[in-house]
């Protein structure tokens, strides 16, 4: 069956949406729920760690763009809070002076990104072992090469 005519097969009951996930209609009941039972929920959720990965995975990212300097000239790079054990937060890309290869000074372009680690869950070397290849890759730009 074609994925727009799949809605028409759908069981409903009532109270539901067509086409909605179990996982909205849970998200919906947790928005009712008492603030103080849901404070406890979000204590309960942050501190299983099993759950949150096979609800939400291991690493998020979060892009904003470059909203500063498109329209101010200014530079500014996200701050990366999330509730994942690997969190970028990615900006735009600017242009700025900066030190050539042969020691000039010349106008290069910057990525805006910042990383956030869970020490609890990624040992430290192993994360410097990550990121020093990371920002290798993102020098050389890899994976950005012309495509047939």
């Amino acid at each position: 069956m074609r994925k727009s005519r799949a809605a028409q097969a759908e069981k409903t009951t009532y109270g539901t949406v067509v086409g909605e996930r179990e996982e909205g209609r849970l998200a919906g009941f947790f928005q009712s729920m008492p603030g103080a039972l849901r404070r406890l929920a979000v204590w309960w959720y942050k501190r299983n760690p099993f759950l949150r990965k096979r609800t939400q995975g291991t690493v998020g990212m979060s892009s904003v763009e470059d909203i500063l300097g498109a329209t101010s000239g200014m530079w500014g790079f996200p701050i990366a809070t999330a509730g994942y054990p690997l969190f970028f937060g990615v900006g735009g890309i600017s242009r700025k002076p900066g030190v050539a290869d042969g020691g000039g000074i010349e106008i290069r372009e910057y990525l805006a990104m910042s990383v956030m680690l869970d020490h609890d869950v990624v040992d430290g070397a192993d994360a410097a072992r990550f990121l020093g290849r990371l920002g290798e890759l993102l020098k050389e730009e890899y994976g950005l090469g012309e495509t047939d």
